[in-house]
C-alpha cells in the first residue's frame, strides 16, 4: 500500500510539473506575434516579434496576417503573408496606425474603442504597448471597422455609424479630373482614399496628402507656383483638401455632405510625365 501511495504522489507531482511547463510555454508564446514585415524591395515576409514591438512595426508599414496590405486597395495578407485579393463585401480595412511623434516613434498612449461586457464600446486611453492585447480581445481604434459588425465603423469618439458602399474608382496622377456620381443633397458620406503613386524618376512616393522628398515626409501644400502639389484635391486643383495627419498605411478618410452634384478628384503636379501608379477613392453613404 505504501508503494502504491508513493507512486500516486509521484504521478501527481509529474502532472503538476507538466501543467507548469505548458503554462510557461503558453505565457512565453503569448508575448510574441506574427507580422508581415515589409522588406527593402517592397515585398513582405512572415516574422515573429515581441508584441511590445508591434506598434513600431505597424507605424513603419508592416501588418499582421489577415490585415489589408498597406497601400494596396482590395488586397489582404494570408496566414503566411502571401497577398490575396478580397471583395469589398469583406471590408478589410487597415488598422489605423497609432499616432507617431516627431521622431517617427509610436506615441506612448493611444485611444481605443474598448468593448465592455454588455457588447457596447467606450473610448479609453491606453499604453501603445497594450494595444495588441486589446485588439486581440475585440477592441479597435477610432475610425476602424467594428469587429464582427458588417458595414459599421467607429467615429472618433467610438460611436458607431453604418456605411453602404456607393462607388469606387481610380484617380491617376496625370492631370485628368475624375468625377463621382451625383451625391444626394443633405446626405452624409464618408470618403476613403488609399494607395500611393510615384512622382519622379527616383520613385519617391506620394499619397493623398503627403509625399517623400529628400528622405522627409512632406505635407502636400503649396510649393512655389504649384498649388497643393501632389495633394488629392476635391472640386478643383486650387482647393486645399486637408486629409489630416500622416498615416503610414496611406489610408485617409473625410466626411462629406452631398449637394446633389458630383465630386471631382484631381492631383496637381508641375510635370505629370514621370508619374506612375494611382490612388483609390471609395465613397460610402452613412445610413445610420
Amino acid at each position: 500500500m505504501k508503494i502504491v501511495k508513493n507512486i500516486c504522489i509521484i504521478l501527481v507531482l509529474l502532472l503538476l510539473l507538466s501543467l507548469l511547463l505548458v503554462g510557461g510555454a503558453a505565457a512565453k508564446s503569448g508575448g510574441k506575434v506574427d507580422v508581415c514585415h515589409r522588406t527593402g524591395n517592397g515585398k513582405f515576409v512572415l516574422i515573429n516579434i515581441s508584441s511590445n514591438a508591434l506598434p513600431a512595426h505597424l507605424s513603419h508599414g508592416d501588418a499582421t496576417p489577415g490585415d489589408a496590405v498597406p497601400g494596396q486597395q482590395g488586397m489582404k495578407f494570408a496566414g503566411n503573408c502571401s497577398v490575396l485579393a478580397v471583395s469589398h463585401d469583406e471590408q478589410v480595412q487597415p488598422v489605423t496606425v497609432p499616432p507617431i511623434n516627431a521622431k517617427g516613434k509610436p506615441a506612448p498612449k493611444v485611444d481605443v474603442c474598448h468593448r465592455r461586457g454588455n457588447g457596447t464600446f467606450i473610448l479609453i486611453n491606453i499604453s501603445s504597448n497594450a494595444l495588441p492585447a486589446h485588439i486581440a480581445h475585440g477592441d479597435a481604434l477610432p475610425g476602424d471597422w467594428v469587429p464582427g459588425q458588417q458595414g459599421k465603423k467607429f467615429t472618433a469618439n467610438c460611436s458607431i455609424i453604418e456605411l453602404e458602399l456607393v462607388e469606387t474608382f481610380i484617380v491617376l496622377p496625370n492631370g485628368v479630373t475624375f468625377s463621382s456620381q451625383a451625391l444626394i443633397s443633405g446626405q452624409a458620406y464618408e470618403i476613403i482614399v488609399s494607395g500611393t503613386f510615384t512622382y519622379n524618376p527616383a520613385l519617391d512616393w506620394a499619397d493623398a496628402e503627403y509625399y517623400l522628398k529628400n528622405g522627409d515626409v512632406v505635407k502636400g501644400d503649396t510649393e512655389g507656383s504649384v498649388p497643393y502639389v501632389l495633394d488629392l484635391s476635391i472640386n478643383g486643383y486650387s482647393t486645399n483638401t486637408d486629409w489630416g495627419n500622416y498615416q503610414s498605411s496611406h489610408v485617409y478618410t473625410k466626411q462629406w455632405t452631398g449637394t446633389g452634384n458630383p465630386l471631382s478628384f484631381s492631383i496637381f503636379d508641375s510635370d505629370w510625365s514621370d508619374n506612375k501608379g494611382s490612388l483609390t477613392v471609395e465613397i460610402w453613404k452613412i445610413i445610420g
